[in-house]
């Protein structure tokens, strides 16, 4: 579980939460916790006699069939314009109470 609370981490640090310039450190550190998920997933598989083969082939298929391309495409615009309406209201509450005082 640990993992993949750090995995979280660094993608909502790679999502806008982290200073730009460091992005190739943040990269880099999720690109370890990937690592470290990877491996903990793999033995928890092993322990319960689980094939991964399998489990990644019927995944990406049921993956493909109820999230498109196309539509994917479609909700991370949605997501991203989301974002940024967000940001821009509370940039503006946040000038509003410091011009109060």
């Amino acid at each position: 579980m640990e993992e993949i609370g750090e995995i979280a981490r660094e993608v909502l640090y790679l999502e806008g939460y982290r200073d730009p310039s460091r992005r190739e450190d943040a990269v880099d550190r999720l690109s370890e916790e990937l690592g470290d998920a990877l491996v903990f997933l793999t033995k928890i598989a092993g322990h319960y006699g689980i094939n991964l083969d399998t489990v990644v082939q019927n995944v990406v298929a049921k993956a493909e069939t109820r999230w498109p391309l196309e539509k994917a495409h479609h909700e991370m615009e949605r997501y991203i314009q989301h974002q940024q309406a967000s940001c821009a209201e509370r940039a503006a509450a946040w000038d509003s109470r410091n011009r109060q005082s």
